[in-house]
């Protein structure tokens, strides 16, 4: 697993994406790689609590924009693993715990809020600019709303506003902020609490919470997002990122 490092200790697994100079963005082999820890830890028995995290001062920057110069079923086939690899993070029967260290745009705002519980640094930094490069977050589009409401879902969703920390606590996408330099410390002290309660009752009260996704809803999200990218503003929107410029959309 070269995307990911693995760690094991005192019953909790820590699984960190490490690919800091490409801001441990979600490319098909951190996604897999990920997904391969999270079931390595999940049939370990000494494995009572999983913690994700991000290498560097970066939590997780988002999808892989380049897979945006490719076609439909190219962008289909990458959609089916990062939307399908959400949902079987819900599935994880130990408690997830996000510590989020840095940014976390569109795909790592998705990763947070499918952790149980969300800890992150002062200096992190959460939003969904999909919308400006000419796609839509196709996760946060079925969850968010049921975490933070739809009026406030939508208001990130359609504008992709950036928002720090302290307001992503307030509107209740992460459990707590924390001084940077106090992160580990309260995710250990929050996993210790989980590692005090019956196993089976977390494993049930959690699968129940989070129902079951993956059925037509992740399908229609992975069939309507993979169609931006057979448009023209979703080329517009990627090549304006790189050019570092206002797009120029055209709807079409």
């Amino acid at each position: 697993m070269e995307n990911v490092l693995f760690d094991k200790k005192d019953g909790i697994c820590t699984i960190t994406l490490n690919q800091p100079k490409k801001m441990n963005g979600l490319s098909e082999g951190m996604v897999t790689d990920l997904l391969s820890a999270l079931d390595k830890a999940d049939q370990d028995d000494e494995v009572k609590v999983i913690v994700i995290t991000g290498q560097g001062k970066i939590f997780c920057a988002g999808g892989d924009i380049s897979i945006f110069d490719g076609d439909i079923p190219s962008g289909y086939k990458y959609l089916q693993l990062v939307l399908r690899g959400f949902g079987k993070i819900e599935k994880i029967s130990k408690p997830i715990i996000g510590a989020v260290n840095g940014m976390a745009l569109g795909g790592g705002t998705e990763l947070t809020i499918v952790c149980d519980i969300a800890i992150a640094s002062d200096s992190a930094i959460f939003g969904l600019p999909e919308v400006g490069i000419g796609i839509m977050p196709g996760f946060a589009i079925l969850r968010l709303h049921q975490i933070i409401g739809r009026t406030r879902a939508k208001e990130l969703i359609l504008t992709g506003k950036k928002i720090d920390a302290t307001e992503a606590e307030r509107i209740g996408l992460i459990n707590k902020v924390v001084p940077a330099d106090k992160l580990m410390d309260a995710v250990q002290e929050e996993a210790g609490i989980l590692m005090s309660k019956a196993p089976f009752s977390l494993k049930l009260a959690k699968a129940i919470v989070n129902k079951d996704l993956g059925g037509e809803e992740l399908v229609s999200a992975v069939n309507a997002t993979s169609l931006f990218f057979g448009l023209d503003d979703l080329k517009e929107g990627r090549n304006s990122f790189f050019e570092k410029r206002k797009p120029n959309f055209k709807g079409k």
